[in-house]
């Protein structure tokens, strides 16, 4: 029996936990979506969804990413976005019910503004 959440949304679900709201960049090594938490809704992150065919064309991409989680996880400011997770078993679970799994990804705290290289 699926729960009440997930029969209402018409959004994809990322690991049974999150509903993609929208789309709030991408480039050619990710997509970042903002998501909100389906138990707690005021709860805002941005999913940075790892594109498989960046991390396919040489190991040094792959380490660049161990990098960027390994630096975020050390840096504690009021002015850097704090991570919240990361792993390579993502799921997301489209409205049609197709899952798409094994996605690597970090989550990140979201913050409003818009992207960093649109401020001047």
């Amino acid at each position: 029996m699926q729960s009440e959440n997930t029969e209402s949304k018409k959004s994809s679900i990322f690991n049974d936990e999150w509903e993609v709201l929208k789309n709030l960049g991408e480039g050619n090594t990710a997509r970042v979506y903002l998501c909100q938490n389906l138990k707690d809704p005021k709860k805002l992150i941005a999913l940075k969804l790892l594109r498989q065919e960046f991390l396919n064309q040489s190991k040094s991409h792959i380490k660049s990413v161990e990098q960027e989680i390994s630096i975020l996880h050390g840096l504690e400011h009021q002015n850097i976005t704090k991570i919240i997770g990361y792993g390579s078993d993502g799921k997301v679970t489209k409205p049609s019910g197709r899952v798409i799994d094994n996605l690597i990804y970090i989550m990140l705290e979201y913050v409003e503004g818009g992207i960093f290289f649109d401020m001047a």
